[in-house]
């Protein structure tokens, strides 16, 4: 099952975490993939409301 994880932020673009981590998770060969999400300030409440339910749909760790 693949994890997913990930940063938010806006701007997001910017991010080398995305290559910073998918690079280990490359380099060990684990079953996830790390991204970027942009998120605007004025969505920012909405979506850390609806984090939990997509988390636990979509095995997403976002921080």
């Amino acid at each position: 099952m693949n994890k997913t994880a990930g940063v938010m932020g806006f701007p997001i673009s910017h991010s080398l975490s995305p290559r910073l981590h998918g690079y280990w998770i490359k380099k060990y060969g684990l079953d996830a993939s790390y991204k970027a999400r942009e998120v605007k300030p004025e969505d920012l409440e909405k979506t850390l409301r609806d984090l939990p339910k997509k988390c636990a749909s979509d095995n997403e760790i976002f921080r």
